[in-house]
């Protein structure tokens, strides 16, 4: 999950639903930092393991053509999620460009 679009979605639920701050696991004020923290740690494996080079204890892909994803794949795949993600993606474009 991207820090910007956790940050959206805890702030939905804490403000505008009104769930307790307890509710979550993680405290507000350090929310944002773990959850950047964490995104590019994952951003780091996948660039190292698309490059060939195992971490933590992953082994490192052979074929980078292998991590190719399709709309086809995930329509195939994930037939209930895939209109959804591919729509997330689609307004999150837009939202960017403007």
């Amino acid at each position: 999950m991207r820090p910007g679009f956790f940050n959206s979605l805890r702030q939905l639920l804490w403000g505008v639903l009104r769930l307790p701050a307890g509710a979550f696991t993680v405290p507000g004020q350090v929310a944002q930092g773990y959850a950047s923290a964490a995104m590019q740690l994952c951003e780091a494996n996948a660039s190292a393991i698309a490059g060939g080079n195992p971490v933590e204890k992953m082994p490192p892909v052979e074929r980078v053509e292998d991590l190719a994803i399709t709309t086809e794949m995930l329509s195939q795949h994930y037939p209930l999620f895939a209109s959804s993600l591919l729509n997330l993606i689609q307004n999150s474009e837009n939202k960017i460009k403007g």
